[in-house]
């Protein structure tokens, strides 16, 4: 039986030991393995072995060898300085596609963003309220303000944008 296999049986039988030492000899054969770092994570026996399993597993479902950089499905980009964060869920303003294909890339520069409030109509606290069957109690806390930017030229919005384009682009 193939090892990553049996160390998924093992794991799902409480075999925690035995699923340990078949999914590390999974791992040996492909340390590029998601399926064995999410399953080796279940039996490790510290929270740090467990974080640093997960953080494995999830850096190899971005395909993104260094996950403190960035979150996007492909090769990191680092633009200023800063990592560019991929939302996958963001639809694509030229076509309406909200697939892992393609999407949108908005550019915000916070440099040259902000947020105006009433300073005398806002952050004041409403009645307290308990909602049914809840033993806490919820007040509403209103905000008016705008969102606003000085330079727009410093923002952009990228439609149309080809996943496997950038990944051939950027490997």
């Amino acid at each position: 039986m193939d090892p990553l296999q049996a160390g998924v049986t093992a794991a799902r039988h409480g075999q925690r030991a035995k699923a340990r030492t078949l999914l590390e000899q999974a791992l040996r054969s492909d340390l590029n393995n998601e399926r064995a770092w999410l399953w080796i994570s279940t039996v490790v026996k510290t929270d740090a072995e467990r974080q640093t399993c997960l953080e494995r597993a999830l850096a190899l479902q971005h395909r993104n060898p260094s996950y403190q950089k960035a979150d996007i499905p492909f090769d990191n980009v680092i633009f200023k300085g800063a990592p560019v964060v991929h939302d996958e869920y963001i639809v694509d303003v030229d076509n309406g596609s909200t697939t892992i294909t393609d999407g949108t890339w908005y550019m915000l520069n916070t440099k040259w963003m902000g947020f105006s409030y009433d300073k005398k109509k806002s952050f004041k606290l409403g009645p307290n309220v308990r909602p049914n069957n809840q033993l806490v109690t919820t007040a509403l806390m209103p905000v008016r303000g705008a969102h606003w930017t000085n330079n727009r030229r410093k923002l952009g919005v990228l439609g149309d944008v080809a996943i496997g384009t950038l990944e051939t682009a950027t490997s």
